[in-house]
């Protein structure tokens, strides 16, 4: 069984996150020391706020997460978590980590609201249907590369791409840990790779 952390910098809900995978019957520890990543095979970065905040906190894991990734590790972001995965985003002025060539950008540049609600979403999962996710974000991924693996919905009648899959690079714009039962069939799924 996978050994799964979800990271704590001070940015995010999670400890909903770990209470949710340890509901599905994974183990799920949090992750507060960057020297512990080394311990992970899979690691989820939550994230609600600020661009530039999340980097300025994340940072101190960056080296660590780096070769992290480098090693062949998992990692899971959600929502701010999916933006950080990029290189940037019109938020803030820091860089991400880089780890897909995306960039973020605001809803309200085109008039439209935030993306709040529930949202039907074609998932990784390869299900028959689409399946209602939770959205609560002001940004949405937008792609500079092309990548086989990602997930459209929509804000309004402006349809983005809200989650991507690159190699062992995930980044999702809802929260499965606030969609119930479709929260746990992605957790379920996320922890079985």
């Amino acid at each position: 069984m996978s050994k799964i952390g979800v990271l704590n910098y001070g940015i995010g809900n999670y400890l909903s996150v770990k209470n949710m995978i340890n509901h599905i019957g994974h183990d799920c520890s949090v992750i507060e020391n960057k020297l512990d990543i080394t311990k992970f095979d899979k690691i989820i970065i939550p994230g609600v706020g600020a661009f530039d905040t999340a980097m300025d906190a994340i940072n101190q894991y960056k080296s660590e997460l780096d070769n992290f990734v480098e090693r062949g590790g998992i990692i899971l972001g959600i929502c701010l978590g999916a933006q950080l995965l990029g290189m940037k985003s019109d938020e803030g002025n820091h860089k991400g980590l880089g780890y897909i060539d995306m960039h973020s950008k605001s809803f309200s540049e085109l008039g439209l609201n935030a993306n709040i609600g529930w949202k039907k979403v074609k998932s990784f999962m390869r299900e028959e249907q689409d399946l209602m996710f939770y959205h609560l974000h002001n940004f949405y991924i937008n792609l500079n590369e092309k990548i086989d693996n990602y997930e459209n919905t929509h804000n309004e009648n402006f349809i983005y791409i809200n989650a991507v899959k690159k190699n062992n690079i995930i980044g999702v714009q809802y929260h499965p840990e606030k969609s119930n039962s479709n929260g746990k069939r992605f957790f379920k799924w996320f922890c079985e790779l």
